[in-house]
């Protein structure tokens, strides 16, 4: 990984782009991909919570 500062970067923890699996998130990202699939995608979405939840990957 570069060197340069990440905003999204958490001291101890693995950067987003290194992280390979999200874990808690089946939900949301089932609300996505029926969207996708439905052809009825929204034009934003607003992404929220705690830090280190995984809104950045």
């Amino acid at each position: 990984m570069s060197d340069f500062l990440q905003a999204d970067k958490i001291d101890g923890l693995p950067h987003p782009n290194e992280t390979a699996r999200l874990y808690g998130h089946d939900g949301a990202i089932a609300e996505v991909l029926d969207a996708v699939n439905a052809n009825r995608l929204h034009h934003a979405w607003m992404l929220t919570g705690q830090k280190g939840i995984g809104k950045a990957h």
